[in-house]
């Protein structure tokens, strides 16, 4: 009797194992399925963003192990019915973390994968060469404050790193002329002028006390451009967004403002620029939380548009071979975007204007100064724009053979509390000497795409 009892178990138990497989294989069968039948999107309207495309299959990504992984990234971003999951699992996001009255805190990290700007719209056409970026560390650490109905990047400064980025400035200026002018503007973000200063110590340290650490740090032939009291003064205006990163045209305004002050140029009054917004932009921080908060209080872009004629070229390579055309503004842009300025991030960008007085500016910066550098185009002959992320040439030499009267040092606090651009730019004060083509200085033939080699 035991024995029979036994085998009926047995069977039940077969059959119970066979009709887990047969579940699962039906699941990953349904599954595959419809990966091939459902139609596939380019764009998550959720995340606003775009979705990896299949890749393009070669012996030599396969080799490197970089085909399969870009398959991975295909599959996790077109599993079947993926928008209907990204919204559950923001919705139950929502629902965890740490919450004080008003403020939720996301441990959330951004990308570190720098932007393929060739890539990102139509409007950058004919490029012949494609920028062989290579990931670098973020300018934007984990950690996302929602508080009032906008995001906030929790900060944290360091002085031993804040001391090492004065000293690198300190360096340039020593190892430069006396007739080319040497700035430092530090960047504030948000934090100071938006959230309860009660928090302060708990859950973000003040930018403006590291903003006066490294500025107090600076050798005094170096010129400190306060910008952080310029844009505190007029802190009630449309000045960072609510859903990003980034500061607005605006709060770019005054840093300018305070930039000519310390350049003892005189500012162009906001009045005489032209206006322009385009509304409902979700942001960096928003894509990263999907919060509701966030999502009922969608963003504005603005821009100016600057009252000088200008020609601008970008080099879209680090080793600064390929030259296209380029703008300040990019208007044509589909949407509302961050990359209506300079297009976004690049090796280095030429601008040219009308002004016949000689002055010329070398400026370092990070995405934050994409919105700032416009406006300098009423005050300068040449504009040479470089991100410290992808340029790659030797700095003194650059300056030198292009009769720089200004180096300009602009950075965002977390950017100046990060060693990576603290290696960067010391490594670019003595790296190769190779002078890239230049935009000829005379005229310039805005029929072409790209300058052809010499």
């Amino acid at each position: 009797m035991q024995k029979g009892s036994d085998q009926i178990e047995n069977n039940f138990s077969k059959k119970g194992s066979v009709l887990n497989i047969a579940s699962f294989l039906f699941v990953l069968l349904l599954g595959g399925v419809l990966s091939i039948v459902i139609p596939k999107e380019n764009v998550s309207q959720v995340e606003q963003r775009a979705l990896t495309p299949f890749p393009q299959y070669s012996f030599y990504a396969l080799v490197e192990e970089k085909y399969t992984d870009s398959l991975d990234l295909y599959y996790a971003d077109n599993f079947p019915f993926r928008e209907n999951w990204v919204v559950l699992a923001s919705s139950l996001r929502n629902k965890m973390g740490f919450r004080e009255n008003d403020m939720m805190i996301y441990n959330a990290a951004l990308s570190e994968v720098p932007v393929d700007t060739t890539k990102i719209d139509s409007v950058f056409v004919n490029e012949i060469a494609k920028p062989e970026l290579v990931p670098v560390p973020a300018e934007k650490p984990g950690g996302i404050i929602i508080y009032n109905g906008r995001a906030f990047q929790r900060f944290q400064g360091s002085e031993t790193i804040g001391l090492k980025y004065a000293e690198v400035i300190n360096e340039y200026r020593a190892i430069l002329p006396d007739c080319v002018t040497v700035y430092s503007l530090i960047i504030p973000g948000p934090n100071d002028f938006y959230l309860p200063e009660k928090f302060t110590t708990t859950f973000y340290s003040k930018e403006e006390n590291s903003i006066d650490f490294i500025t107090s740090n600076l050798d005094s032939s170096v010129v400190a451009v306060d910008a952080y009291s310029e844009i505190k003064a007029h802190q009630n205006e449309y000045l960072y967004f609510h859903t990003d990163h980034h500061w607005t045209v605006r709060g770019a305004y005054y840093a300018y403002r305070a930039f000519c002050k310390s350049a003892h140029l005189g500012s162009v009054d906001m009045g005489v620029y032209q206006l322009k917004v385009r509304r409902n932009y979700f942001g960096s921080l928003y894509n990263q939380t999907l919060d509701a908060r966030l999502k009922a209080n969608p963003d504005s872009v603005e821009y100016f548009r600057i009252p000088v004629e200008t020609q601008a070229f970008r080099y879209i390579d680090p080793a600064l071979d390929t030259m296209v055309k380029s703008s300040m503004i990019y208007e044509r842009i589909k949407g509302p975007s961050y990359l209506t300025f300079l297009g976004g991030d690049h090796p280095l960008i030429h601008i040219k204007t009308t002004n016949t007085n000689n002055r010329r500016i070398f400026i370092f910066k990070d995405s934050f100064g994409n919105a700032f550098v416009p406006f300098l185009a009423m005050h300068y002959q040449d504009i040479f724009v470089a991100d410290y992320r992808y340029f790659n040439k030797n700095v003194p030499d650059f300056i030198k053979r292009n009769k720089i009267t200004d180096l300009l040092f602009i950075h965002n606090t977390f950017v100046v509390n990060s060693k990576f651009v603290i290696t960067r730019e010391r490594y670019l004060k003595r790296s190769s000497n190779r002078a890239p083509r230049l935009i000829p200085l005379d005229s310039v033939d805005l029929e072409y795409d790209s300058i052809p080699e010499n």
